[in-house]
Order: structure tokens, then C-alpha cells, then sequence
């Protein structure tokens, strides 16, 4: 059984810890806020044999557009990456295009990167790792756009340049 303790950030990026007090947490990683809290705990000799380990509980991202369920969801993962996202949202369409948009707001800039599924280096691009907030735009591809609109189908303007002639010959006889 998972059982997790949660800790509030409070607006000023602290949390008030247990035997710690209030901790500065603004402006660092997960990974370095682990090895601070470590450290305070080992070096007040509070307890032995210790690890720290933690998560964000209210982590969400948002996936739109042409996924089979697209949604906001949390998660409780460090690692959450592009891929796991779209899991998320029950992968991609037949119909999705493979350059997708991330959006993402970094000290209140927001910035919009398009992502190449198809490239492999978008694995080691810096938007490949999701941040709480993310939003992932997927669109549909060229075909279904065009099969989406009314003269977008060749059948279907056929048929409405058929009625089009039929009307104006009856109209003129």
C-alpha cells in the first residue's frame, strides 16, 4: 500500500517541514530539493538510515486535439515524459498528425514548441520531460482536414455541382 505524506508549497516556494521548520524550495530541482532535506535531516541527527524521496501530487498535463481521450490528468510520476502523456490520453488517432505542439509557461512566458514524433532526437530535446502545467496540442493530419469540410470530399462536390447544373436547367426551361 502506498501511503504519501504531502506537504503544501506555499506561495513564498517553502514548506513547513516536521522537525525542520520552514524549507526554501523555489528555484531548485526535485533532486536538489531531496539531497537539501537529506541533508538537514542526517546533519541534525534526526534520523538514521533515512532516504527522502519526493513526488508532486497535484502534477497534471493536458492533452487536446486528435487523441482518443483527450483530457487534463494528474500524475504522481517524476519522470513523466511526452510518450507517457499520450498514454495517458489512450495514444494518438490513425488520423493525428506526427509534429505536435507543446505548450509550456516558464516565469510567466509562455513558449509553444512544435515536436517531430517521427525525429528521434526529440528524445533528447528539453521538452521531451513533461512539467506540471504542460498543455499537448495534437492536430489532425492534412487528410482528415480535408475530408472534413464539406468540398474537402470530391464526392461530395460532385454531387453538389450536379444539383447546382440541375437547378439552373430547370430554373431556365
Amino acid at each position: 500500500v502506498l501511503k504519501v505524506q504531502g506537504y503544501k508549497v506555499k506561495n513564498d516556494g517553502s514548506i513547513t517541514f516536521p522537525v525542520l521548520g520552514n524549507i526554501k524550495l523555489a528555484g531548485i530541482t526535485i533532486s536538489d530539493a531531496e539531497k537539501l532535506i537529506y541533508n538537514l535531516l542526517l546533519d541534525g541527527g534526526h534520523l538514521l538510515n533515512h532516504s527522502v524521496e519526493i513526488i508532486l501530487l497535484n502534477a497534471h498535463v493536458s492533452i487536446l486535439g486528435d487523441v482518443a481521450n483527450p483530457g487534463t490528468y494528474t500524475y504522481i510520476e517524476n519522470n513523466m515524459n511526452i510518450l507517457k502523456a499520450i498514454g495517458l490520453a489512450g495514444d494518438l488517432n490513425i488520423t493525428a498528425n506526427r509534429v505536435i505542439k507543446l505548450i509550456r509557461e516558464i516565469n510567466g512566458k509562455r513558449i509553444i514548441q512544435n515536436i517531430d514524433l517521427t525525429d528521434i532526437s526529440y528524445l533528447s530535446s528539453p521538452y521531451y520531460q513533461i512539467h506540471s502545467g504542460d498543455i499537448i496540442l495534437v492536430d489532425p493530419n492534412t487528410t482528415k482536414v480535408k475530408t472534413a469540410g464539406i468540398i474537402g470530399n470530391s464526392g461530395t462536390l460532385v454531387s453538389l455541382l450536379s444539383f447546382i447544373l440541375t437547378s439552373i436547367i430547370l430554373i431556365t426551361n
